[in-house]
């Protein structure tokens, strides 16, 4: 940095210009609008508007949650490949199912398309009436599951 220098002239100009009472230019030309950093700390604080209180989140499901699905999905999933063996099908097995809260038993199947008619939708309803959770507090519990129909295990030679 290098100093400032100030010629006489200025000096004098400043000091001549100066208020009485010991302020300083700047202060003058701010007038009012000058606070003391004293008045702010001591001032009380001003309060801002509060946001409305988020709601809590809604209450957790009293059905069975995704541990619970995917054990069933494996218990069903076994069961309704036995079901479908030798079906030449490149798509999947849509099963619906209602399980009941009080007891965890199913309560209703529902298969879809081809896999509703007899022999697999039977077999099908009968794989997945066994299966049960532990009871829930909800009434019911309607889940829906997908199975892949893996190719078949044999074919006949052509």
């Amino acid at each position: 940095m290098t100093p400032s220098v100030i010629d006489a002239a200025t000096a004098d100009a400043v000091t001549e210009d100066a208020p009485a009472d010991g302020s300083t230019p700047v202060d003058a030309a701010v007038g009012a609008d000058v606070v003391e950093l004293a008045d702010v700390v001591a001032a009380p604080a001003v309060s801002t508007p509060r946001r409305p209180p988020v709601a809590p989140p809604p209450a957790p499901s009293n059905t069975p949650g995704d541990a619970v699905h995917a054990r069933v999905w494996t218990q069903l999933s076994r069961r309704i490949a036995d079901c479908v063996e030798g079906v030449d099908s490149h798509t999947s097995v849509t099963v619906l199912v209602r399980f009941d809260g009080p007891t965890g038993m199913v309560r209703r199947i529902r298969s879809r398309g081809i896999f509703a008619e007899p022999p697999i939708g039977p077999c099908i309803e009968q794989a997945a009436t066994g299966i049960r959770v532990a009871p829930f507090e909800a009434p019911t519990w309607d889940t829906t599951f997908s199975f892949p129909i893996a190719p078949p295990r044999w074919r006949p030679p052509q």
